[in-house]
């Protein structure tokens, strides 16, 4: 897992346990976060140059790792300049957060933020 977001990449921190701790076993006992033969994480410090990032938390909130950008208001919320779009920076794209925050507006907030998303990776030089 990324530990630290730039304006231009995302760096690799050491392994964490945390995600394994919070995952509820699947009813046969089992890990519901199984990882393919094929997985090969970045070691941690790697630093990868990345023009967009998914960052996809299903119903819980989880926008700590956000909090290097300083996107949240005083008051603790993040304003929006539209549906998906984060008015500090248009960059950032949160679908299911604030008003799409229902897998009704999930959904329609994620057409919209792939359109968004392949507008700003077109602009890019």
């Amino acid at each position: 897992m990324f530990s630290r977001i730039t304006a231009h990449a995302a760096t690799w921190g050491a392994p964490s346990d945390s995600a394994l701790k919070d995952a509820a076993p699947l009813p046969d006992g089992s890990s519901p976060l199984a990882r393919p033969d094929s997985w090969k994480p970045f070691p941690p410090g790697h630093s990868e140059d990345v023009d967009a990032i998914f960052w996809n938390t299903g119903f819980r909130p989880a926008l700590d790792h956000l909090a290097p950008l300083h996107l949240r208001e005083p008051g603790g919320g993040i304003r929006m300049a539209d549906e998906v779009r984060v008015a500090e920076d248009p960059r950032v794209l949160l679908v299911g957060y604030g008003s799409t925050a229902s897998t009704v507006g999930a959904n329609r907030a994620g057409r919209l933020a792939g359109r968004a998303a392949a507008r700003l990776l077109d602009s890019q030089p």
